[in-house]
């Protein structure tokens, strides 16, 4: 067998022997270098940086364009609470607080008539025995035409309980949904100079905000909101040459909720007679309307309510 074998560890490493002697010289003759001095371990520790202790993976805030509520066009950036405002969707919690709103409204005023409320004679219908029939007590039995209902509904509460952490929770997935679709648009308010309904049916039509068509559902104006998409996305692509700023365009929505910060009177009243256009105080902020209606828009004021209300504490 030519060759050394030399252990390495576990392993065996077949060697060449003339290297190995030679190696082995070499370390014997070479004097050992002296370490140097080791200097004392707190000040070896202590490193100065111009970094963080910690960086937060995401950012904090997220923007947004401020319109005119008079002319839609853009006047500021404003910064959104990235807590409320681009938060993990949660369809889960959405769908828990819808039904915990929805149970809340519920009347439950239903009710049936047992067999002690119908109306009717209470003496017996028919001998005990001799007739070879089954025996009965009162025509109010249920099984006869008239009588009572057996476990019929009775006027209840069908209001059930949802901790109030995963509600706010959801209502801050609500309002990242809207942001995340380009269905959310802030202005700087939500002021009318008069209360006729006409002119603000007029502004939803300009800005894109609202159908030109007051019957319309999401279903059956799929195709015109494609249409209009690519009419304002051809329109878009033509003004960048002209302009510096981009601004995302809107898709006219089939229904619209108005979230005002303070009270709007002619607001309020204008939009009572325009189908699918809803108004709301966002300090008494619902699901369930956010959800059903397709546009948000909302002032600053409203906006201030609701990162105060929905931030992490």
């Amino acid at each position: 067998m030519s060759g050394l074998l030399s252990h390495t560890g576990r392993f065996l490493v077949r060697a060449n022997p003339s290297l190995t002697l030679a190696r082995t010289l070499a370390t014997l003759n070479t004097p050992a270098t002296p370490l140097p001095p080791r200097g004392p371990v707190s000040n070896a520790r202590l490193i100065k940086t111009d970094f963080p202790t910690y960086v937060d993976p995401y950012q904090a805030t997220v923007q947004a364009w401020v319109r005119d509520f008079e002319t839609n066009k853009p006047l500021s950036i404003i910064d959104l609470s990235a807590a409320v405002f681009n938060a993990p969707l949660r369809q889960d919690l959405i769908h828990q607080a819808i039904k915990y709103e929805r149970n809340a409204v519920r009347q439950g005023t239903h009710y049936t008539r047992g067999i002690s409320d119908v109306r009717g004679t209470t003496k017996k219908a028919f001998p005990q025995k001799g007739r070879g029939a089954a025996r009965v007590g009162t025509l109010r039995a249920p099984q006869f035409r008239g009588g009572g209902v057996v476990h019929g509904p009775k006027p209840r509460s069908h209001a059930t309980e949802l901790p109030r952490k995963m509600w706010l929770s959801a209502l801050r997935s609500a309002l990242s949904a809207k942001y995340a679709q380009n269905q959310l648009v802030v202005v700087d308010n939500l002021h009318l100079d008069t209360f006729k309904t006409q002119q603000l049916y007029a502004r939803l039509i300009s800005h894109s905000w609202l159908f030109a068509s007051k019957k319309v559902t999401s279903r059956s104006t799929y195709t015109d909101r494609l249409q209009a998409l690519q009419q304002k996305a051809q329109a878009s692509a033509e003004s960048r040459f002209h302009t510096t700023t981009f601004v995302p365009a809107l898709v006219p929505s089939a229904s619209v909720l108005f979230l005002a910060g303070s009270a709007s009177h002619n607001l309020e009243k204008a939009l009572g007679n325009i189908t699918n256009v809803d108004y709301m105080m966002a300090e008494d902020t619902e699901i369930y309307p956010l959800m059903q209606n397709e546009l948000l828009v909302l002032d600053r004021e409203a906006v201030e309510l609701l990162q105060n209300k929905l931030k992490l504490k």
